[in-house]
């Protein structure tokens, strides 16, 4: 079929991205509403072997039927447009094309739509006069520019802003498998922790100015960064001058998120004062750095050390097989004893598995490289390792590791004040010295955040309270009486909503700068649910909420919070009156309908279903009509025991910790207490 110039069309995987379901459920409905009263849209065209289908038809289709999770799809639609769909150039040359235009549009501060070919190209060599990011790919468009811009405008539009459109389109390209950005792609945890270390790095003063320079040529660690730096015009990214097309679309990225962009060597006068430091970032390998083997990824750490200042500092990461592990290649040696010499590596972090999205055994390091250590004798100079390898990269895990890494970039009177948790101090002659893991294996003792002696005895008397719990608050009463066993009624969630015994409700899609942790409503996502994060660290300000989402909705208490991805899980919030964040849902029982579902019991099946097959085929135990209420109050007696018992663990851990800390210090001592008999 020929292709129709300006005509949106979406793949399966857009679809199913589009209406907020799994890949596999938008190939269900289309063969399963064959021959039905609405069945699902023709394809349109096709293209790398894939079939497309019309947006509006798709749409329009998925209004009628009530499918998906997502109740603005035709808002949304062009977020997902297939980009061959829209002209008839080649797919790179279209995709180039609306980045460009998304960029342009950020860096003039105006919509491109109604414009002529002339004066788009024309904002264009104003913004970009030397065509170092966006002129030749709006140029190339030849005659499909004006329409692109139209486009280019609706994502904007439906995206809510530019960063966000740019962004959407990157993820369509990383859906058809692009290996320069889908072997590349590190976990955000990661991205943050780097970020994060990054930000500490840069004077507050300057953050809304600072430089940085990116030798691996812009990946997702720069926009990561961006994110965390203070709203400024005079921030600054400097790509290397390669001039490939993977480099010219990190520097369109980067415009369309707010940045000054330039080139290695480009302004260099203008670009630093006498007494400005630059921070250096880089991720390896990288789109723009495909090479992944050690001696390579070495040796442009080693050029992009030798282009630092003494005040630069850098945070770089990369596979922990050329950063920390044991090697026995001379070469991969010879190159870390090079760049240790250089008295410039203060920090080196290896990471857990699971951070490197296409090779998840694979595991990640971290470098911080600062300023040499100033007046201190060679055989004194010291370098903090730290082995992530068994940990799990929460909020407080970031936050004591940030603190150890500052500590080890300071000086040599805050690194000895400094209770490093997971760092230890060791000489760099030591590190020279050793052809083995620079790291070492296992994890060092974990200590808390030096403290005052009298804040640590007064919670060293908290924590004994805690611990201590009260003679009542666990207690479960129970009387049991044993029959022989009956045969089980299993439904499964699809049939129950269907009997209108349960309805599934959508999460919310929550614009990140309104979640935060001194709202009063609590935010339930997949990692709550999922128990990477703790219920009531992310909440939302009631009257926010009421402002920005009016047709948000609140938890009932006794609805179960699921999901299905990026894992299953599910948890009760007997509490109600939270916001639930997408792509997590809420299933609503109905009790009156069916009082055979127990909200904890309904939670316990979906823990143990599979993801295969997606939620209305897992199944779910009903509880005998007779039984449900005695069965609802046992097992909610058991959650608070539970989370009673948890308290109580933490605490004693705690406990462990500051009185390991305080005594290890001198700010405690202990007393061993004596029987009256004993005296």
């Amino acid at each position: 079929m020929q292709k129709t110039p300006t005509r949106r069309l979406l793949s399966l995987p857009d679809v199913a991205a589009l209406a907020r379901v799994q890949r596999p459920v938008a190939s269900m409905w289309r063969s399963r509403s064959a021959g039905t009263s609405l069945p699902f849209p023709e394809p349109a065209s096709r293209a790398d072997g894939q079939d497309l289908f019309d947006a509006d038809d798709v749409t329009s289709w998925l209004v009628a039927t009530g499918r998906g999770n997502n109740p603005a799809v035709r808002e949304e639609s062009a977020l997902f447009t297939f980009v061959d769909g829209l002209t008839d150039l080649d797919s790179a040359v279209a995709f180039d094309g609306l980045t460009a235009l998304l960029a342009l549009r950020a860096a003039a501060g105006v919509q491109l739509s109604g414009r002529g070919r002339i004066e788009v190209l024309d904002l264009a060599d104003a913004v970009d006069p030397q065509d170092r990011w966006l002129y030749r790919e709006l140029d190339a468009l030849g005659e499909d520019l004006t329409s692109l811009a139209d486009h280019a405008d609706d994502v904007a539009d439906a995206a809510y802003t530019v960063p966000a459109a740019f962004e959407s389109l990157k993820a369509h390209r990383f859906r058809r498998g692009i290996r320069e950005y889908t072997d590349t792609t590190f976990s955000p945890a990661v991205l943050e922790l780097a970020a994060r270390i990054a930000t500490e790095l840069i004077d507050p003063d300057q953050r809304s100015s600072a430089t940085v320079v990116d030798p691996s040529g812009g990946s997702d660690l720069l926009v990561t960064l961006g994110a965390r730096l203070t709203d400024g015009d005079g921030t600054t990214a400097v790509l290397p001058a390669t001039g490939t097309a993977t480099v010219r679309l990190a520097g369109r990225r980067l415009i369309a998120h707010g940045w000054g962009v330039t080139e290695a060597g480009a302004d260099e006068a203008n670009r630093r004062g006498p007494l400005d430091s630059t921070l250096l970032v880089a991720q390896y390998p990288s789109p723009a750095f495909q090479v992944d083997t050690e001696d390579a990824i070495l040796d442009a750490i080693d050029e992009a050390v030798l282009t630092m200042q003494v005040e630069d500092r850098a945070v770089i990461i990369g596979p922990a097989r050329a950063l920390t592990n044991a090697t026995r290649t001379p070469s991969i040696t010879g190159s870390r004893a090079a760049l240790l010499r250089t008295d410039r590596v203060r920090a080196v972090v290896r990471l857990p598995e699971r951070l490197w999205t296409s090779r998840p055994r694979q595991q990640l390091a971290l470098w911080v490289l600062g300023p040499a250590h100033a007046g201190v004798a060679i055989a004194e100079r010291w370098v903090m390792v730290a082995d992530l390898s068994a940990v799990r990269l929460d909020d407080r895990v970031l936050d004591d590791l940030l603190t150890d890494v500052v500590a080890a970039i300071g000086s040599r009177e805050t690194v000895r004040s400094h209770a490093f948790r997971f760092g230890r101090i060791m000489a760099t002659s030591a590190l020279l010295a050793s052809s083995g893991d620079l790291v070492g294996s296992g994890l060092p003792p974990q200590h808390r955040q030096r403290r005052s002696a009298a804040e640590m005895a007064l919670d060293v008397q908290r924590l004994l309270d805690v611990s201590r719990g009260s003679t009542t608050s666990s207690e479960i009463r129970l009387d049991v009486a044993h029959h022989e066993p009956g045969p089980v009624n299993v439904s499964t969630l699809g049939q129950l909503v269907e009997a209108g015994a349960a309805r599934v409700l959508p999460g919310h899609r929550l614009s990140p700068e309104h979640v935060g942790a001194s709202g009063s409503v609590r935010v339930i996502g997949t990692e709550e649910v999922l128990g990477a994060r703790p219920l009531g660290s992310r909440t939302i300000d009631r009257l926010t909420f009421t402002a920005q989402y009016p047709s948000g909705r609140y938890t009932e208490p006794g609805d179960v919070v699921f999901c299905a991805t990026p894992g299953v899980g599910a948890i009760v919030d007997s509490d109600g009156l939270s916001v639930v964040l997408a792509p997590a849902r809420v299933l609503r029982l109905n009790r009156a309908a069916h009082p055979g579902l127990v909200p904890d019991a309904v939670a316990r099946a979906v823990r143990s279903a599979s993801a295969r097959g997606g939620w209305r085929s897992w199944p779910v135990r009903l509880v005998p009509a007779a039984q449900a209420g005695a069965l609802d109050a046992a097992l909610r007696a058991v959650a608070a025991a539970r989370a009673e018992t948890e308290r109580r663990l933490a605490a004693l851990d705690e406990l462990a910790s500051t009185l390991t800390d305080g005594v290890t210090t001198g700010s405690l001592t202990l007393n061993i207490p004596r029987d009256s008999d004993d005296r």
